[in-house]
């Protein structure tokens, strides 16, 4: 069978977790799913970093933004 391969990069944010991202994931693949009979998706998570927060006073942040 032919097959496509998506690779997603999810940067989270302060509250988020790798389990609750992947839901999300799943839960886009889901609505793909039901809209396309016979198509099969399988969501993987790989590497994970935690969130971080800059501080917002920063000269290169205020710079920035």
């Amino acid at each position: 069978p032919a097959e496509c391969v998506i690779a997603v990069e999810w940067r989270t944010i302060p509250g988020q977790d790798p389990d609750t991202v992947k839901v999300e994931l799943e839960k886009l693949a889901g609505a793909t799913v039901a809209a396309m009979p016979g198509l099969t998706v399988t969501v993987e998570t790989g590497l994970w970093r935690a969130p971080f927060e800059a501080i917002r006073d920063l000269r290169i942040v205020t710079t920035v933004f």
